[in-house]
């Protein structure tokens, strides 16, 4: 999956999605799988930093499936205390075989190791003299954002910012209005052992302690909520649609924006959802089914 993204642009959430519908993992491996396909994404950047600088035949030429092999590895390393080393490389250099690399084992193996023994005195570009090059390697970024962010927002600001997106966000959910309130969904959530609570800043946003499948949360099949970050929500309030009016929405997908929209201007208005990917258009029209919104009309173009 990780090789599709990084050599195909795939989609990761489609990508993740259809993997897990075609497992036979339970929700504690579902979760984990979760975290070393996002986590290894998130930290990708620098992941092949570290990588890179220690070994002088790099990364980049190898193999696809091999180099995203290595990234899961070093991310169990790097990231995953939870994951011994031994357990990390092994794996790693079981996959590698397993994919017909056999000449690549040896390699894995040492590079890995290394990583592990010197995790602890880890080297960036340095701040003051490249600060440039210390955020795209430390924050994981890619170069042209950074350069962007550090000529719009100054090198201070944009550390923040950098440092910021890359924290795992909580799991907030949007409580669809003609399914009930916030404080009942809450009651519900927590009657089945998840601690939530009302979200700092949107009107319609539960917030949970701690991340769980989502489809098996409560009022879920029954459209009770989706999930939206409460950034998400706010952005669709701030646009004001009202009951009755149509709404164009460009590069809809996934749909919570939308659904979200259709909400405000009722059965009496419409929204358009656009978007360029047929497969993510489809999860427009799998959330508006669920959430019983009959005003959405997808429609696939270049925005």
């Amino acid at each position: 999956m990780l090789r599709r993204v990084d050599a195909e642009d795939a989609f990761a959430d489609l990508a993740l999605s259809a993997e897990l519908t075609r497992s036979c993992l339970d929700a504690r491996e579902r979760a984990f799988g979760t975290d070393l396909v996002y986590g290894t994404l998130r930290w990708r950047g620098r992941i092949d930093h570290l990588l890179e600088a220690r070994t002088p035949r790099g990364i980049t030429k190898l193999p696809a499936l091999a180099r995203a092999a290595l990234r899961v590895g070093a991310y169990q390393i790097l990231f995953s205390r939870s994951v011994p080393v031994h357990a990390a490389v092994d794996e790693t250099v079981n996959a590698i075989r397993a994919q017909g690399y056999e000449k690549l084992t040896g390699f894995a193996n040492a590079l890995l190791r290394r990583l592990a023994r010197e995790r602890d005195e880890l080297v960036y570009p340095d701040l003051k003299t490249d600060p440039l090059g210390y955020a795209a390697a430390f924050h994981a970024h890619p170069a042209w954002i950074v350069e962007r962010l550090f000529a719009e927002l100054g090198e201070e600001e944009a550390l923040r910012l950098l440092e910021a997106d890359n924290l795992l966000p909580p799991l907030a959910l949007r409580v669809c209005r003609a399914r009930g309130t916030r404080e009942a969904l809450i009651e519900r959530l927590v009657q089945a052992g998840h601690a939530a609570s009302l979200g700092r800043y949107a009107p319609g946003a539960v917030v949970l302690d701690a991340r769980a499948p989502v489809e098996t949360l409560p009022g879920f099949a029954e459209g009770a909520f989706t999930v939206q970050d409460e950034a998400s929500q706010l952005v669709a309030l701030l646009l004001g649609a009202q009951p009755g009016e149509r709404v164009l929405d460009l590069c809809a997908a996934p749909g919570g924006k939308t659904a979200q929209l259709a909400e405000q201007v009722g059965a009496g208005g419409e929204v358009v959802a656009l978007d360029l990917n047929l497969s993510r258009l489809g999860l427009v029209e799998k959330l508006s089914a669920r959430l019983g919104l009959s005003n959405v009309r997808t429609v696939a173009g270049d925005a």
